[in-house]
């Protein structure tokens, strides 16, 4: 995969010293980049305004009862819909280590992974923080590198202290791309830190009791509703 061209840093508590606007992936099923006209497209774009005006959710993670039911992809493709209608940023975060996709989905190696920033805990402060601005100006991608094998569980205090100043940055909307609701802890963990909470499943595939008890499972935090993906 390529590295991302080097870009001026713009202001702000992140910095977004990178930039990448090349081709996607050929089976990176984006639609918002790809199909733009398409009724994929629109309905990523509709699913934007639900949450942003509808649920008025600002952090929003996104996952699935179980592995491979469409939670990265609707993750990305929400991101790259709620920067396209919006005039401020958007941060894309992914928060699954064990199973990291968001790079390769989108074409680009990080800068540096975001697994070891979070966890290093060298500098509380932003500013140091090496993110992606990725196909949108305005949207900014703070990914995991697959090549790091360390860490690979996400630990609270560390998620506790990035969400802690994520929550009063300048960011319009903040998307993250989660580990699996049942098949991790860790995802538990992330929804002590969201406003809400999208669950993807995959058509002909998921299980009525796999949402059910993933709802049960991520109680008392808010269920924001069920996205149906119609690609693995």
């Amino acid at each position: 995969m390529p590295r991302p061209t080097q870009n001026e840093p713009p202001q702000g508590r992140v910095d977004v010293s990178e930039s990448y606007d090349g081709p996607p992936p050929p089976k990176a099923w984006l639609p918002i980049l790809t199909q733009p006209s398409s009724q994929a497209a629109a309905s990523f774009r509709l699913l934007q305004y639900r949450v942003r005006h509808d649920c008025q959710a600002r952090i929003v993670a996104v996952t699935s009862p179980e592995e491979g039911e469409g939670k990265t992809t609707c993750a990305i493709n929400l991101a790259m819909a709620l920067a396209e209608q919006s005039e401020g940023d958007v941060l894309l975060l992914e928060a699954n280590l064990q199973k990291p996709a968001v790079s390769q989905r989108m074409g680009f190696v990080p800068p540096r992974c975001f697994g070891e920033q979070m966890h290093a805990g060298e500098d509380r402060a932003l500013d140091g923080w090496q993110a992606v601005s990725a196909y949108f100006p305005n949207l900014h991608v703070l990914a995991v590198d697959p090549a790091v094998t360390k860490p690979r569980l996400l630990n609270r205090a560390a998620l506790g202290a990035v969400m802690e100043l994520l929550r009063p940055s300048h960011y319009e909307s903040i998307v993250l791309d989660c580990p699996s609701a049942l098949g991790s802890a860790d995802m538990t963990i992330v929804a002590d830190y969201v406003d809400g909470i999208l669950l993807t499943s995959l058509v002909k595939h998921t299980r009525r009791s796999k949402l059910t008890r993933s709802a049960e499972v991520l109680a008392p935090a808010t269920i924001l509703g069920t996205v149906a993906m119609g690609e693995r």
